[in-house]
């Protein structure tokens, strides 16, 4: 199973609507089993804190979300073994 980092809501298209299962959830997102473009694949959506401004808010997740895609393109790189990305 591979892993699609997304910062939208997971029924954009090329994913199945209806076809998700929670994995888990944390204090940084929700995590969901679906289908990407037929193959099986993770979403990650984060979600916002409503106890933050919006305007930083979409600053810090957005941040966030490009250093995960950076390390786990250094890892990739270095061959340690990490998901791939379909789709940010």
């Amino acid at each position: 199973m591979e892993v699609v980092e997304v910062g939208l809501k997971h029924d954009r298209e090329g994913f199945v609507k209806g076809d998700d299962s929670l994995l888990g959830h944390g204090a940084e997102g929700v995590v969901k089993r679906v289908k990407f473009l037929g193959r099986d694949a993770v979403v990650k959506e984060r979600v916002s804190k409503d106890y933050r401004h919006p305007t930083l808010d979409r600053l810090l997740s957005s941040r966030r979300l490009a250093q995960e895609v950076k390390t786990m393109a250094r890892c990739r790189k270095l061959g340690i073994a990490c998901p791939a990305l379909y789709y940010v």
